[in-house]
């Protein structure tokens, strides 16, 4: 994340790199990579591109890169990465790509790339769920706070029409009546609160969903940043 590590990586990205030939050596690398040890004294050819994902006001890029021999054998997995990390020398080009063989490269690469945007719809998605579910949540909390009021309201009415009945006197009947009118009244407000803050919800809800749909649609782009022949010797 440090401004000058940025700087490298847009300088590597927008790098114009020429058709060439890169020698991998496998045994100049410090550390054993058992799945590459098959493709030592084989060729072939390397995909790479650059894909960059906007979505929930987020920009993302990854690298996708597939590998495939001379005859036909793709790298699977992250052998193609793999590959890259090895010493290598450059020389010109030596053999133009088949057209079998470029067919084949791109439909992997296609695939990769096709795996990645899954991956990151559902993560995406998995967001969304999780918003709306918080929403939900904050929902029937405040419901279930309101309809707890109104039904204690309900038990203070039931409780002073009781002493009401049993008052001694008019002005105390009275008094307990214009008690009940009033916890009534209050109860009404609620119920109405109540009936008020579903709709408030429902429009927050509703305008939720629609500004995360919005931000959900990916926005992808695909930079091809170099096609290259390989060896491993």
């Amino acid at each position: 994340s440090h401004p000058l590590a940025q700087w490298a990586l847009d300088q590597a990205k927008s790098r114009h790199c020429p058709k060439a030939k890169l020698t991998f050596d496998y045994s100049s690398y410090d550390s054993k990579i058992s799945t590459l040890e098959p493709y030592i004294g084989k060729s072939g050819y390397l995909l790479a591109r650059l894909i960059t994902v906007t979505a929930l006001n987020n920009v993302e890029q990854h690298l996708v890169v597939s590998a495939i021999t001379q005859a036909g054998e793709m790298l699977e997995a992250d052998d193609p990465e793999k590959l890259l990390k090895l010493p290598a020398s450059a020389t010109p080009l030596a053999n133009e790509i088949g057209e079998t063989i470029r067919h084949q490269l791109q439909a992997n690469t296609e695939q990769r790339q096709d795996r990645l945007l899954t991956i990151i719809n559902q993560r995406n998605m998995g967001y969304f769920d999780q918003e709306v579910q918080k929403l939900e949540e904050w929902a029937d909390d405040l419901k279930l706070g309101l309809e707890q009021q109104i039904k204690d309201i309900d038990r203070e009415i039931k409780e002073v029409r009781r002493t009401a009945a049993t008052a001694a006197t008019l002005d105390e009947k009275l008094g307990w009546q214009k008690k009940q009118r009033e916890l009534e009244s209050k109860r009404t407000k609620m119920r109405k609160e109540l009936f008020d803050r579903q709709d408030d919800i429902e429009l927050q809800r509703n305008a939720l969903i629609e500004q995360l749909e919005g931000q959900l649609e990916q926005q992808v782009e695909v930079k091809q940043l170099f096609v290259i022949e390989w060896e491993i010797v």
